[in-house]
């Protein structure tokens, strides 16, 4: 829930500097001088495009990734990067190449439905309604996350993970499968290698 960020007592409150001697508060507008300067230092010793902005998924993420980009033009800089960049259109990308098309899941008609280290009621709106509408026609929803999201609040089972520890997970559960012998047999001796 957005008042958990807002009310954080871990929230920080204060611009904070690294110094040899750790981390030390900063006024505001000394951190924005030192930022800016920082900025221009790169931009004329590497050029406009060695500085880049980012823009990450959150709530109103419209709004963000519009002054993200107004920032990007304001540095003369064509380094504009997203999520979408790095992650979803690379993903969408090789499936188009590999299948044809991109394949989309039948949330709706889904009976269990997992949810790994995302929170689509703050990335992915329409996914997040799905999820919701299917879960009132009786399916369960298993989120697995470091943090206890939004989605996690309203999971039947909420996994949560250390961070970093998401492989250990994925390998355990690929261990139990296999002892199980869950998995497709026929398929596997048919198509594919190394298993």
């Amino acid at each position: 829930m957005i008042g958990d960020y807002v009310y954080s007592p871990q929230r920080l409150l204060k611009p904070l500097k690294k110094t040899n001697k750790g981390w030390e508060e900063i006024d505001l507008d000394r951190a924005l001088d030192e930022i800016a300067e920082k900025i221009k230092c790169i931009q004329s010793k590497y050029g406009n495009k060695s500085v880049g902005v980012w823009k990450g998924e959150a709530i109103g993420f419209n709004q963000q990734e519009d002054y993200a980009r107004r920032f990007a033009h304001a540095q003369q800089t064509p380094t504009y990067l997203s999520n979408n960049t790095q992650c979803s259109m690379s993903r969408k990308l090789g499936y188009i190449s590999i299948r044809g098309h991109y394949p989309a899941p039948d949330v709706l008609n889904s009976k269990c439905i997992v949810i790994w280290g995302a929170n689509p009621m703050h990335s992915a709106a329409p996914l997040a309604n799905m999820v919701m509408e299917a879960r009132k026609k009786g399916a369960k929803l298993i989120v697995i996350d470091p943090k206890c999201s939004s989605i996690a609040m309203k999971a039947d089972i909420f996994a949560q993970v250390k961070p970093a520890t998401d492989g250990a997970l994925a390998l355990g559960l690929i261990n139990r499968i296999i002892c199980n012998k869950w998995y497709d047999e026929d398929f596997v001796a048919n198509y594919t290698l190394g298993f």
